[in-house]
Formats: structure tokens, C-alpha cells, sequence
């Protein structure tokens, strides 16, 4: 091996070192600055959902001084909105946790009795209703629903900065294409610009059919719960629409809340089962039938992929990177696609039914 040899495999092992070292400064920074970049990624999502309403009001040759301050003002009251009437219909369920803690109390020593007069004494009642009091103890029903306030409410405590970088990414998409002219220089500009303009284009599809199939998920789950009485129908209803961004599990937990409403709110089994059947069919056959055929075959995650990318957002970011894992994970994917060299890792995370 030649002088130049060796010193061109040193330098490629210090490359190595430096880039892991880059990897775990990265993460570390993502966990340290989480309460910074929690806001910024939920603000860069929204902004690129909301760029193609920016563009379509330009092209209906509005006035250009009024449309930026009406779809930043819109989209924040109505994100504002959305939030607060989330978090008290929250603390609506929170302030009767006794009531429910009693009723759920009464139901599983009934349904416990019924199963010992047809086993016999099988299960002991004392020891389910120690069991049940663990799993649903006095603060349960009020950490589930001051659980999700509360995450709500620090995101309404930095509503502000949430805002402030909101205006500035939705000001600079504006401009955008000049600035990656700049970037890309004379023999790029062009390529640069489309690829941008290929990457948001897809990332506000995805966030459009995202919202849409979680928005219809939760409007059958709101009629549903009307249909059979259940409490708190807006409140379910809307923590579906929100629960459908995990993937994986949040479809699961989004059936138990409004099922265990109703076996809370029925003396009888039976309506509380074919509510979650109904319920059950409602989210298979939407995330399974519906979103596939709106969302593309680009934009599909294997399932590797999504559980992966669930509990790394949610070890680096919480609940709120549970929510923005799968935005996160396919704004990856569509940025490693654009390049030569680390399209094959876009494909990895892919369909291979995609082909």
C-alpha cells in the first residue's frame, strides 16, 4: 500500500468517526431543544399545507397585500380554535372521573358476577376489582384526558413562538424558488427548484389525505357514538382524528376510549361490543382500503418503517413526536428520493407492494 493510500484510508476512517459524532449531536440536540423544535416542525407542516392555498388565491388575482395575512390569520385562529375546544371538552371529561370511576366500578362487579355464575366461582371478584382499580384508578380518567390537555395546553403556552415560526416559514416559501436559484447557482437553479417544488407539492398531498382520512375516521366515530348514546361524543370523535397520526397503535387506542365509555354508560355487554365492532370495521376499512388508494404508492411507509420512526419521535419528542412521526418520516423519505445516492434508503422505507 502506497503513502497516498494510507493517508486516503486514515482520512475516510476520520470522516467515519466524524460523522457518527455528527449523528449523536444531532439526536442529542433534537432531545435537548425539544420545546424549540416541537413548535418549528409543527409550524413548517402547517405552513406547507398551507402554501397551495396561498398559491390558488394568487392565481384568483387577489391582492397580494391581503392574502398572506389572511391565510396566516386563518389557519392560526382556526388552529387556535381547534385547540381550546379540545382542551375543554377535556376538562369536561376530567371533571366527572368520580361518576365514571363509580359506574366503571358497579359494571365490572356485575359483569364479574354474571361470569361466575357461568364458571362457577372461577374468578374471584375481589382480586378483578383490585385488578380494574389499578387500571383505572382516581386519577386515570383524569391523567387520560388532562394527559392530552395538558399537552395541548403547553402547545397553546407556546402558541406564540408556534406562530412566529409559522409566519416566517410560510413568508419564506414565498420566496422560496428565487433564494434556491441562488443556492443551486447557474448549472443547478433549475434542478434545485424543481425538486423543492416536487417535495412540498407531495408533502402537502400527503398532509391533505392525512387530514382527510383521519377527519373521516372521526366523523363515523362521532356518529357512531351518537347512535349509541355515548358521552362525550365530540371529545372521542376528535381524539380519533388526532389518535390516527400514530401509526400502528393509535388506531387501536382511538376504539378503546369510546368502547370503555360504553361499558361504562350500559348495564348490558352487548352495545358496548357492537359499538367496537362497528368502530373496529370503520378504521379497517378506511386505513386499509380508503388512505391506500388517496394517499399513492410514493408516499406509503412499510410497516418496519413506521413502527421505527413511532417510538424514535417518541423517545426524542413524547406524545408530540408520536404525532409528527409519520409527517416526519415521509418529509425524510421524499428529501432522500431527490438524491442519487441515498435513494436506495428511501426505498427501503417504502411499499414493496408500491411496484
Amino acid at each position: 500500500m502506497t503513502r497516498d493510500e494510507r493517508i486516503e484510508r486514515h482520512l475516510a476512517a476520520i470522516r467515519n468517526v466524524l460523522v457518527v459524532f455528527l449523528i449523536i449531536l444531532v439526536f442529542f440536540l433534537l432531545k435537548t431543544l425539544s420545546s424549540l423544535l416541537i413548535p418549528l416542525a409543527m409550524a413548517a407542516l402547517l405552513a406547507f399545507l398551507a402554501a397551495p392555498i396561498t398559491k390558488w388565491l394568487r392565481k384568483k388575482k387577489l391582492p397580494g397585500w391581503l392574502i398572506f395575512p389572511a391565510v396566516a390569520f386563518g389557519t392560526l385562529a382556526l388552529t387556535a380554535i381547534v385547540a381550546l375546544v379540545f382542551m375543554q371538552t377535556a376538562n369536561e371529561v376530567a371533571a366527572q372521573q368520580d361518576y365514571l370511576l363509580n359506574r366503571f366500578e358497579d359494571q365490572l362487579l356485575s359483569l364479574t358476577q354474571f361470569v361466575n355464575e357461568i364458571t362457577g366461582d372461577l374468578y374471584q371478584i375481589s382480586g378483578i376489582l383490585d385488578e380494574g382499580r389499578k387500571l383505572l384508578t382516581t386519577d386515570v380518567i383524569s391523567t387520560v384526558a388532562g394527559f392530552l390537555a395538558s399537552n395541548v395546553g403547553s402547545f397553546t403556552g407556546s402558541f406564540i413562538i408556534f406562530a412566529f415560526y409559522y409566519i416566517i416559514i410560510l413568508a419564506g416559501l414565498q420566496n422560496a424558488p428565487r433564494f434556491l436559484a441562488f443556492v443551486g447557482g447557474p448549472d443547478r437553479s433549475t434542478r434545485v427548484i424543481e425538486s423543492f417544488n416536487k417535495i412540498q407539492k407531495s408533502i402537502s398531498n400527503y398532509l391533505v389525505v392525512k387530514i382527510i382520512v383521519s377527519v373521516m375516521t372521526g366523523v363515523a366515530t362521532y356518529l357512531a357514538c351518537l347512535v349509541f348514546g355515548i358521552k362525550f361524543a365530540f371529545f372521542w370523535s376528535f381524539l380519533t382524528v388526532l389518535l390516527n397520526f400514530i401509526p400502528s397503535i393509535g388506531s387501536t387506542i382511538a376504539v378503546i376510549f369510546p368502547v370503555l365509555m360504553g361499558f361504562i354508560q350500559y348495564d348490558a355487554v352487548g352495545m358496548p361490543l357492537l359499538l367496537a365492532a362497528i368502530l373496529v370495521t370503520v378504521q379497517m376499512t378506511i386505513g386499509n382500503l380508503v388512505e391506500p388508494s388517496l394517499m399513492g404508492t410514493s408516499l406509503r411507509l412499510n410497516t418496519l418503517t413506521a413502527i421505527f420512526g413511532l417510538f424514535f419521535w417518541g423517545y426524542l419528542w413524547g406524545i408530540a413526536g408520536m404525532f409528527l412521526s409519520l409527517p416526519l418520516i415521509v418529509v425524510f423519505k421524499l428529501v432522500l428520493e431527490r438524491s442519487d445516492n441515498l435513494v436506495v434508503f428511501a426505498r427501503l422505507m417504502g411499499d414493496p407492494d408500491e411496484e
